[in-house]
């Protein structure tokens, strides 16, 4: 099955193929309206994703000159619009659009379209949409595109919902009840206000202000406590400290003892399968890259709540670990509890000789600095 997408946004873009990749589907690429019918016509594909709004050749000028090429009219599109007018989204369908979906959106949102759309099964919850996610962040702000590039950099670290406007936020809160509210607040101060203390009303207490790069913080976010502030335009590794920061996503696996890092693996194969692993890329990373700067030297990995033998999971995991340890130059050792967990090591390759040791107190002591170069009591 082949999907083409039709954005001007590379950032958007990417969020669609990411959303399709339950599917399995091939999917093809263009940056306009002009672009997509050409590809359209060579590469026959089963289903166009199309931008309303572009340079050039937009989304619904794409729609009539689609129409009017008999190579290509057959070909549903779905189309994508951060237009939610009622007449807008009916003149998409009288132009010959299949479908529309209001961004942005969520991924299951887009990939429940597609399915019904191409008249197909959805993909089991199960297995073919695995994936980790750290805690539920609602992003609010009118400008789609930051939106989507937020929800390209937080891919590895946590599940982001966002809305264009104060309205249908109040309303996705309500339902799905999100650890976090990152808040644009150049909207007018009376509407954030009450946003903000109706929310926190209901229970809703970890808040962040987005704030025009450069741009002094509003008063209102200062008046409300909104204390932390994320910059925009998004940069990818800001992002990602952020999140750490803010969300404390990588403290549920690191913690800090003396000069060493202490990474905890959670006994739960599911745990690490759904929450640890996926997590290494984002946060896990930036906590050593930050701990290394301040000046740690080892990282211990606590192995001794997992019980033997090791895991696929497991073991790519600690592959991972291992890379971020050699960039990061810490040293690495495996603390574990169980001798037949060290045995079930042996037949990866990438982690032989890989220094294990029984049971964190050890591993600690190994990690503490020589005796001579503590200050004296």
């Amino acid at each position: 099955m082949k999907v083409l997408v039709i954005d001007d946004s590379k950032t958007a873009r990417a969020v669609v193929v990411h959303s399709l990749a339950p599917l399995g589907c091939t999917v093809l690429q263009a940056g306009d309206g002009a672009e997509g019918l050409e590809i359209m016509r060579g590469a026959k594909p089963d289903l166009v994703i199309s931008d309303a709004h572009m340079p050039n050749v937009d989304g619904m000028t794409m729609l009539t000159l689609k129409a009017r090429d008999p190579q290509v009219a057959g070909i549903p599109v779905i189309m994508l619009t951060a237009v939610a007018d009622q007449d807008f989204v009916l003149q998409c369908l009288k132009r010959g659009a299949k479908a529309y979906v209001v961004k942005p959106f969520e991924k299951k949102t887009l990939v429940m379209k597609v399915c019904k759309v191409l008249r197909i099964e959805p993909p089991a919850p199960a297995e073919a949409q695995v994936r980790a996610h750290g805690p539920l962040v609602l992003a609010v702000d009118r400008d789609e595109k930051q939106l989507s590039a937020l929800m390209e950099f937080l891919l590895n670290g946590c599940e982001l919902l966002t809305a264009l406007d104060l309205r249908p936020a109040l309303r996705i809160a309500r339902e799905r009840r999100p650890d976090a509210v990152w808040l644009d607040v150049s909207e007018p101060a009376e509407q954030v206000r009450g946003f903000v203390e109706t929310l926190r009303g209901e229970g809703l207490q970890h808040w962040a202000a987005l704030v025009n790069r450069g741009a002094p913080v509003p008063p209102v976010a200062l008046e409300l406590h909104l204390g932390a502030v994320l910059p925009k335009p998004f940069i990818r590794v800001e992002v990602r400290e952020f999140a750490a920061r803010h969300l404390g996503v990588f403290q549920r696996f690191l913690s800090r003892e003396g000069n060493a890092v202490v990474m905890s693996v959670p006994g739960d194969p599911q745990v690490r399968r759904k929450e640890w692993q996926p997590a290494l890329e984002g946060q896990i990373r930036s906590g050593l890259q930050r701990a290394a700067s301040d000046g740690a030297g080892r990282l211990v990995v606590d192995l001794t709540s997992v019980a033997a033998p090791a895991d696929l999971h497991l073991v790519a995991g600690l592959v991972d670990v291992l890379e971020m340890a050699h960039q990061t130059n810490l040293d690495l050792i495996l603390a574990v509890g169980d001798p037949d967990l060290v045995l079930s090591f042996s037949a990866y390759q990438d982690l032989k000789g890989t220094r294990c040791v029984r049971g964190l107190r050890e591993a600690l002591a190994i990690s503490a600095p020589p005796a001579e170069a503590r200050p004296a009591a």
